[in-house]
């Protein structure tokens, strides 16, 4: 009886069996790619701003600029995570020790949690992108000088 399995094996099932259908690099970017858009954003945006408004310049073109970027990427970082969340929201879910034990749910978890902070991080940029409209490039810099 070399390479069978006992008939008992045959009833279990693979506890993510979606797991092969997404690459480890998808997760990762459904994971990261939405909320380092916004610190790119945050961090850019800022840099930009500060420079050109103390100096009297006119930073709206390049801020118009960081912050579309900064919004498609994180919204190409929210489809990539629904679509891991579409591929494997079917696994198991499975409890704290049969996840670490046997992996139940991993994947399903990472796509869910990469959703969630991708959709987050998404309507972090968006009000950025608001405040820039609402307020203008330069407020607060015309006080200060």
């Amino acid at each position: 009886m070399t390479g069978t399995l006992h008939p008992l094996a045959d009833d279990v099932s693979d506890p993510a069996p979606q797991r092969h259908l997404v690459a480890g690099w998808k997760l990762w970017a459904g994971l990261l790619l939405a909320p380092l858009a916004f610190s790119l954003q945050v961090v850019a945006s800022y840099t930009i701003g500060s420079d050109m408004c103390s100096a009297g310049g006119a930073p709206l073109p390049w801020l118009v600029v960081v912050n579309i970027t900064t919004a498609l990427l994180a919204g190409f970082g929210m489809f990539i995570a629904w679509s891991n969340w579409h591929v494997t929201r079917r696994e198991s879910g499975g409890d704290v020790h049969q996840s670490v034990d046997r992996g139940d749910g991993r994947t399903r978890f990472m796509a869910l949690f990469g959703l969630i902070w991708s959709a987050l991080s998404l309507l972090a940029v968006v009000v950025q992108v608001m405040a820039l409209v609402y307020f203008g490039p330069c407020t607060g810099f015309s006080a200060l000088g």
